[in-house]
This record gives structure tokens, sequence and C-alpha cells, in this order.
């Protein structure tokens, strides 16, 4: 059974040293040839070669199947050792095992080693058991498999504690960029909170204004016409002063009214589509994110509370598709049709499997309608979030 598997540079070495042990033998033969006898020397070659390439079928860059490999492995060195031995009645000695020994510890692990290391540092030097002259040479030369395969586990070991830390840090990295980028975002949705915030308050102040005082001041003065009919004594000095008194009261009136147009913000004057275009540029630059902004129909001026909503909605999209969908890319539509207005804020980010409307959203929806509109959350056609805002303009 095949698994998945990173190919990495300590497996192309050891795979190397496999290739150096078998291609070591051939050189040997063929400077030494008298050790053959009666063998032939291409003989020797294509049963080293063919040793050395079939586990090397299952383990190589792109495809890795573990049991298929050290079943061959296993196969092939034992029996060219045997083959040797047996046939060509040339000792190979357990030099021949030390590198699949140590591949087989370093693609070992805690659940096979059961197996793995009685067959490799065990079985394969008794194959060369009645090679030796005695018990003690077998004993010192059976050292070699067992040594290089524990030193393949523990090549394994501390490649796979690098591998884990490496990764610990990548994670910790994203962790950090994504608190970063959260940062950034809570920045930038504060920084809108507080601008459309005192907008708000500023419409507010200035209606109260417009409609107590300017009422109260209108009162005043229709007060002091009816007065100066009433005034029997002296009517022609109270006349002149109640004229005063009428035009100091309008010019008081006329300035109050002139501060509460400087209360309001001179924003309101401006078209929504700049004001939106503002609003994502700004949030570009905070956030790193892409954003594409469009507007399509001929653009009109709208009244005071579609602009308040429609800026209100676009700050809270934008703010939940790098929150929430870690959206890297936001296209906003503006559309102006000939009835009604409409905002689409659409992101490459993850999609939503079930919908939960938290309080942003339902501000928005509230919003909206309270303008007789509509608020449309929808998947996008591959990934992301589309978010359609709908009011009529009239």
């Amino acid at each position: 059974m095949s698994m998945k598997k990173d190919w990495l540079w300590i497996d192309s070495f050891l795979l190397l040293l496999r290739f150096l042990v078998y291609l070591s033998g051939i050189f040997y033969f063929y400077i030494h040839p008298e050790d053959l006898e009666k063998v032939p020397y291409s003989v020797l070659v294509i049963s080293l070669v063919i040793a050395c390439t079939i586990p090397m079928v299952f383990y190589r860059p792109g495809y890795f199947n573990y049991w298929l490999y050290t079943f061959t492995e296993f196969i092939c060195t034992a029996g060219i050792g045997i083959y040797f031995y047996v046939i060509m009645n040339v000792t190979t000695g357990n030099g021949l095992f030390v590198a699949p020994s140590m591949l087989a510890g370093f693609l070992t692990t805690k659940s096979n080693m059961k197996w793995t290391f009685p067959a490799f540092a065990l079985l394969l030097p008794a194959s060369q058991y009645w090679a030796y002259e005695n018990i003690v040479d077998f004993i010192f030369s059976s050292v070699d498999p067992i040594l290089f395969y524990w030193i393949g586990y523990s090549l394994n070991f501390v490649l796979q504690s690098n591998l884990r830390n490496h990764r610990l840090l990548e994670e910790n990295h994203k962790q950090y960029q994504l608190i970063q980028e959260q940062n950034k975002v809570l920045e930038q949705y504060a920084k809108q909170i507080e601008q459309l915030t005192l907008i708000e308050e500023r419409n507010r102040l200035a209606h109260e204004l417009h409609d107590t005082i300017g009422h109260r001041f209108t009162s005043v003065i229709m007060g002091m016409d009816a007065v100066s009919y009433l005034i029997q004594s002296a009517p022609t000095q109270a006349q002149e002063k109640l004229s005063v008194l009428r035009e100091v009261t309008r010019k008081g009136l006329d300035e109050i009214r002139a501060n509460i147009h400087q209360i309001a913000p001179i924003d309101m004057d401006t078209l929504l589509s700049y004001e939106l275009n503002k609003i994502a540029f700004d949030f570009a630059n905070h956030t790193g994110t892409e954003i594409d902004f469009r507007i399509i129909g001929e653009e009109i001026s709208v009244t005071t509370s579609i602009r308040l909503t429609f800026i209100r909605c676009l700050q809270e999209a934008l703010t939940n598709a790098k929150r929430h969908g870690l959206a890297s890319k936001i296209a906003i539509t503006l559309k102006f049709t000939s009835k009604e207005l409409i905002l689409e804020v659409e992101n490459n980010g993850a999609q939503m499997e079930e919908f939960h409307a938290g309080f942003g959203l339902r501000g928005m929806s509230e919003r909206l309608e309270q303008l007789h509109g509509n608020l449309e959350i929808v998947n996008g056609e591959n990934k992301g979030i589309r978010l359609i805002c709908r009011s009529p303009l009239k």
C-alpha cells in the first residue's frame, strides 16, 4: 500500500549510500576477478544490478510503498548474499547488509519495529553464519547491521523532531500573521465605527438643534409680534424696540442655523461612490487586501439615511470578509437602477456551511428594512461569500 512521503535530502543520501555499496562490489570484483573463480563477471554485475534496482522501484521520489520496499529489500539483500556464497562461493560478509539495515531503521516506526529489527538486524547477518569459521567472528561481524539499523532509526527520530518543530514554527508564524491581520481589521473597524458614530451624532445634533431651538426662536418672534400690538403706552418706542429685538432674534436664528451646517459633515455633499471607494481604499491599505471597485449605471444623489446605511453595510461586509472568511480579494459593485440602489460585495474567502447572523449583520438587515430594502447573503459560485444590499431610491 502506497503512502504519502515528502522526499528529503536524507532520502537521496541514503539511497546514494546504498547504491555505492553495490557499486563498490562491482568495482571490487572488476579489480580482483580471481575471487570470482569460475563465475563470469557479467553474471555478478547483473545479479547486483537486479538486487539494487528492484527495491528502488518502490522507494523513489513521487512514490513510496513501505511494505513492498522492505519486503523486496530483505529478499534481494538476503538472496544476493546466499547466492554469492552458495552458487559463486564468494563471501560478501555483513558489509553488504549495512546500507539496507540503515534504510530499514530510517523508515521504520514504533509499530513495525517489532519485525523490521529482527529481519534486518538479526536475520540478514544470520544468513551468512556458515561463511564464518567460528561464532566469535560471526558475532563481531553482526554488530555492524545492528549498529547501522539504530543509526538509521536515530536519523529518522531527529529528522521527524526537526520537521515537527519546523511545522510548529510555520503554524506559529501563520497564527502571528493572522493575529496581525485581525488587529489591522479591528483597528480599521474601530476607526470606521468612530467615524460613523461621529457622522450619525452630528446629523442627530444638527436636526435636534434645528427642530428645537429654531422652533423656539420662531415662537419668540411671533410672540414679540403679538406683544407689540398690545402695548398701549409709548407705542412708537415699543414698536422700535420690538423691531430691534425681532431683528436680533432673527440674526441669532441665522447664526445657529449656520453653526448647524458647520457641525454636519462636509462629506455629506459628496457622491456615495466616492465615500464607498474611499472606505474600500483605506481598508485595502490597512489590511493588504486586493479590492476591485466598480460602478454600474448613472449615479444620482441619495438621501442621508441611504448613504449612512450603505456605508455601514460596506464596512461590515469588508470586516466580515477579512475577519471570518480570511479573504485576500474582494469585489465591490455599486449599481444604480431606475428604482433601486444595489451594493454587491463578493470575496474569495471561506464559504459558510450554516448561516448565523451576528450583531453586525442583524444591524445591516434592520437598517435596510427601515429603508424598505433587504439584505441577501449567499455562497459564491466557486468560493467565498456574496453579500447583496438593496434599497429603493424613492
